[in-house]
C-alpha cells in the first residue's frame, strides 16, 4: 500500500495542485490505461482513507539499494531478453528529456540494450548519439574517444535510412561539440529555418549550438519564442544562456523552474542552479543545492563534479572544493588520463587561488577539446580573472584551436574523415 502522502508528495515535491481531486484524476487516468493491457485496472485498489495498493502479479528483479531508482533496477535487469524494447527505449527518453545530466549513463545503458534487443532501432539509434554528445558537452566523457565512437554510430544511422534533417542535425552537433567547427555547422543548420525546426532535439540542438559558437543572444531569442513551459532539457539550456552572460538571477529562475519540472525524477537541484546562486553570494544555499544535487556521491570525477566545485568555492565549503581540485589534479596528471570537464577545473582553481594548476588544467582543456571551453571561452566566467596568466594563455589558445589549428588540421578535426 502507498500513502496518499507519498504519491502526493512524488508527484508534486514543490507545489500541491490546487484541487484536492488531483490524486484520484491521476489513479483513475492509470486505472483507464491498463484496463488496455493483461493486468487490467483492478489491478490498483483504493484502500479507504489510507492510499492505494497494487494487487496485481509480481515477478522478482534483482535486488537494487533503498536509493535506488526504478529505472537503475531495469538499467541491472540481464539478459536483455526479458525487457521490451519498447519499455527500454522510452525509459531511456524520459530519462534524456528530464535534463538531468546524471540520469544520463542510465539512458545510455538502456539504449545500448534496446539496440542489442532490435539492432534496427533507429529511434534508439538517435537518442544514444544524442546521449553521449550531452555527456561529452558536460564533462562526463572524452571527447577525444567520443569522436571516433560518434562517427560509427552516424555511419550506422546513415546505413539503416535515419531521416535525413535528424542525421543532420547529428552531424552539425558532432562538428559543433567535438571537434570545435562550428561554422561547418552554421552551413548545415542553414538549410533550415529555425523558425520551422521541430521542438526536441533538432531545436534543442539548435539552441545547443548557438552557445557553444559565443551566439547566446540568438539563442535565447529563440528560446524565448520556442521553448515550451513543460519541457526541462529546454529550461536547462535557457539557464546556461544566461550563466554565459553571467544573468546570476535569470539562470537561478530558469533553473528553478527546470527543478519543478523534472518532479517524478526526483526534483534533484540542477547544479547550475548551485552555481547562480553562489554567484549572487549565497555561498550556504549553493553547499546545500550540491549536497542534494547528489553529484558528491558519484566517485568518478567529471565536469559536473567540477561545476559542483565552483559553487562550493564561493562559500563556507572551500575546504571540499579544494579536497575535490586535489583529486582533479591528481587524476589529471595520470597518463592517459579521461578526466573530464577540464576547461571547468581550471574556472575552479582559479576560484581557489591556485593559478598555476590552473593554467596546465585550462592548456589540456583545449588540447583535448574539453566540451565546456567554448562556452568558457565565449562567456563571462573568466571575467573576475582576466588579469591572470592563466586566462590569457587559455583565450590565446581557444582562439587559435578554433581558428583551424589546435585540435584541427586543413579545416578538418582530426580523425574526422567520415564526419
Amino acid at each position: 500500500m502507498v500513502s496518499h502522502e507519498r504519491l502526493s508528495t512524488s508527484l508534486w515535491p514543490l507545489a500541491r495542485p490546487r484541487d484536492p481531486g488531483a490524486l484520484t484524476q491521476v489513479i483513475h487516468g492509470l486505472r483507464r490505461v491498463l484496463d488496455r493491457g493483461p493486468l487490467g485496472g483492478g489491478a490498483i485498489q483504493t484502500v479507504y482513507g489510507k492510499g492505494y495498493a497494487y494487487c496485481g502479479p509480481l515477478k522478482a528483479l534483482k535486488a537494487a539499494s533503498a536509493n535506488a531508482s526504478p529505472l537503475v533496477e531495469l538499467a541491472d535487469i540481464q539478459p536483455w531478453s526479458d525487457v521490451s524494447p519498447t519499455i527500454l527505449h522510452r525509459e531511456a527518453w524520459a530519462r534524456t528529456r528530464s535534463g538531468n545530466p546524471l540520469l544520463l549513463a542510465e539512458a545510455v545503458r538502456l539504449l545500448t540494450g534496446c539496440l542489442t534487443l532490435d539492432p534496427q532501432h533507429r529511434e534508439a539509434l538517435v537518442d544514444l548519439c544524442h546521449c553521449r554528445l550531452l555527456q561529452a558537452g558536460w564533462g562526463m566523457a572524452s571527447t577525444g574517444a567520443m569522436g571516433q565512437e560518434l562517427q560509427s554510430l552516424l555511419a550506422r544511422a546513415r546505413a539503416l535510412a535515419v531521416e535525413v534533417n535528424t542525421l543532420a542535425g547529428l552531424h552539425a552537433e558532432t562538428l559543433t561539440i567535438l571537434f570545435w567547427q562550428s561554422d561547418r555547422s552554421d552551413q548545415l543548420y542553414g538549410g533550415w529555418l529555425p523558425q520551422r525546426l521541430p521542438l526536441d532535439r533538432p531545436l534543442l540542438g539548435w539552441m545547443r549550438h548557438l552557445l557553444f559558437s559565443g551566439q547566446a543572444d540568438r539563442a535565447l531569442d529563440l528560446m524565448n519564442t520556442r521553448l515550451q513551459s513543460d519541457l526541462p532539457q529546454g529550461w536547462g539550456l535557457k539557464a546556461l544562456a544566461h550563466i554565459q552572460r553571467g544573468e546570476w538571477a535569470e539562470a537561478e529562475a530558469a533553473s528553478r523552474w527546470q527543478m519543478y519540472l523534472r518532479g517524478s525524477q526526483g526534483a534533484t537541484p540542477p547544479l547550475e542552479l548551485a552555481l547562480a546562486v553562489a554567484q549572487q553570494g549565497n555561498g550556504g544555499a549553493a553547499a546545500d543545492l550540491v549536497d542534494h544535487s547528489g553529484i558528491l556521491q558519484h566517485q568518478q570525477l567529471t565536469g559536473l563534479h567540477a561545476l559542483a566545485a565552483l559553487a562550493l568555492a564561493r562559500g563556507p565549503r572551500q575546504a571540499l572544493a579544494a579536497e575535490l581540485l586535489e583529486r582533479a589534479a591528481r587524476e589529471n596528471g595520470r597518463p592517459n588520463s579521461q578526466l573530464g570537464g577540464l576547461s571547468l577545473w581550471g574556472v575552479t582553481a582559479l576560484a581557489l587561488g591556485e593559478s598555476g594548476l590552473a593554467t596546465r588544467l585550462l592548456a589540456r582543456a583545449v588540447r583535448s577539446r574539453c566540451g565546456m571551453a567554448p562556452i568558457i571561452w565565449h562567456g563571462r566566467l573568466l571575467e573576475p580573472y582576466g588579469e591572470e596568466p592563466a586566462v590569457a594563455v587559455f583565450r590565446r589558445r581557444m582562439a587559435r584551436a578554433c581558428a583551424g589549428r589546435g585540435g584541427v588540421q586543413d579545416g578538418r578535426p582530426k580523425n574526422s574523415n567520415n564526419i
